[in-house]
């Protein structure tokens, strides 16, 4: 059986993170994708929150994948805290 995913992560708050065909998602531990693969980058769950990269900007969803923090231009997170610039307009 051929894979069915071109990269994963490591387990994080019951999800993964796994790429198809550039675009990251979610998959919880049965297989199941939970949160669609629309990302162009994502990090592990941290707290019930994940940073991704969608349309070039970035934003933190929730386990459902609902957007707790909109996407905006935001800098790296040291120690639960980052820059971020709302962009005008």
């Amino acid at each position: 059986m051929p894979p069915q995913y071109d990269a994963m992560g490591d387990f994080s708050e019951g999800l993964v993170a796994v790429k198809r065909q550039g675009k990251w998602g979610f998959v919880n531990a049965q297989g199941k994708e939970v949160i669609a693969l629309s990302y162009q980058a994502v990090e592990e769950f941290v707290n019930g929150l994940a940073m991704v990269k969608k349309e070039g900007l970035y934003g933190g969803i929730n386990r459902q994948g609902g957007w707790e923090i909109p996407p905006q231009h935001i800098g790296y997170f040291v120690n639960g805290l980052a820059i971020a610039h709302k962009a005008s307009g």
